[in-house]
């Protein structure tokens, strides 16, 4: 398995572990996925800077962008068509960690875009899914508005 394969299979791996145990009788519904996944016909490049004027219409600050195995590898062998996108609402990041310390597992916040053959994906962490794993019920709040937030800035990236 090559290095690059190996990170991918990690994150595909990393986002199962939240899926609900088989039987489990998690809420069924589409708030407790655990991934949010928005497409758009836009390419990589139109995608990043869609996504970065969305962040910061939705009063998030964008915080930096790397490719998904950037200082794994040589510079120029990264792989561009993963790239993570870091930003914050640091007013909510306050908050949520007064309430629960554990909340690192999704913030500061992220969408990783993802290039296809003719599509980018754009992908998410669900926040409300992952209160829920965590059994933490004073998080509900603030992973509403998140997942609210994260669902506007998606939309309005992949327009």
């Amino acid at each position: 398995m090559t290095r690059g394969m190996s990170l991918s299979f990690l994150f595909l791996l990393a986002a199962a572990m939240f899926l609900p145990a088989q039987g489990q009788c998690a809420e069924a519904h589409d708030d407790m996925q655990p991934l949010i996944i928005v497409t758009t016909t836009k390419t990589m490049q139109q995608a990043l800077a869609a996504v970065k004027v969305a962040i910061a219409n939705n009063n998030y600050v964008f915080i930096r962008k790397q490719t998904i195995n950037s200082h794994l590898i040589d510079k120029n062998q990264e792989d561009h068509k993963i790239i993570l996108v870091y930003f914050c609402n640091f007013s909510m990041l306050h908050r949520a960690l007064r309430l629960e310390k554990r909340v690192g597992v999704f913030l500061p916040c992220k969408i990783t875009l993802i290039q296809k053959a003719d599509h980018v994906e754009m992908v998410a962490i669900n926040p409300k899914f992952i209160s829920y794993r965590l059994k933490e019920k004073r998080l509900d709040k603030i992973c509403k508005q998140l997942i609210e937030d994260y669902m506007a800035i998606l939309e309005d990236a992949s327009i």
